[in-house]
């Protein structure tokens, strides 16, 4: 019984968080990319910080074949790009290769690591998002800490007390059995 009344409980508390939360959970600050190639190729991507709106990553080879280009996912934020560091040979949409729309770096086959940044209009919460890797005819992705810009939607109150008096509800349910047992 008393396993049952946590159950309640716990399944109140995840209901109501559920409720409340808008938004991605923050995604990893790391992320290791292998593709399924003969070459074992494998790239690292880090976000390293956000300073002014601006989010910065660093990216580098570690094995196999020359990166081609990288590409982070960004959702609702791509609309919201409003700067981006290199400026050259980069494009906002979607990418025909890989068919995962962001902002995409391509990079030379002299490239090794680098750090890459874009700007945001404004300040916006840490979310997950996809970086996606590819080299030659190959791709990978990998979840990573980033920007979300989806619209937080309120919950009303009339939620907030509905749900609290089913978690209530179901405990208070629950405890007339018990008192008989423990008699």
């Amino acid at each position: 019984m008393k396993l049952r009344i946590c159950f309640y409980a716990v399944l109140a508390s995840v209901m109501m968080t559920s409720a409340a939360w808008a938004g991605s959970v923050p995604g990893p600050t790391t992320a290791y990319i292998k593709l399924n190639d003969n070459k074992d190729t494998k790239f690292k991507i880090t976000f390293i910080c956000v300073v002014d709106n601006t989010w910065t990553y660093k990216v580098e080879e570690l094995k196999g074949r020359d990166l081609s280009h990288w590409l982070l996912e960004l959702g609702d934020c791509l609309k919201h790009v409003i700067d981006y560091d290199p400026v050259c040979e980069v494009d906002l949409g979607k990418d025909g290769s890989t068919g995962y729309t962001g902002i995409k770096w391509d990079v030379k086959d002299s490239f090794k690591k680098g750090y890459f940044s874009f700007t945001l209009d404004k300040a916006y919460k840490p979310g997950t998002v996809t970086v996606v890797a590819k080299a030659g005819h190959k791709f990978a992705t990998a979840d990573i800490y980033g920007p979300d810009c989806c619209p937080v939607v309120p919950v009303p109150s009339a939620v907030w007390a509905g749900l609290a008096v089913l978690g209530g509800l179901a405990a208070v349910k629950t405890m007339p059995r018990l008192r008989k047992q423990a008699a």
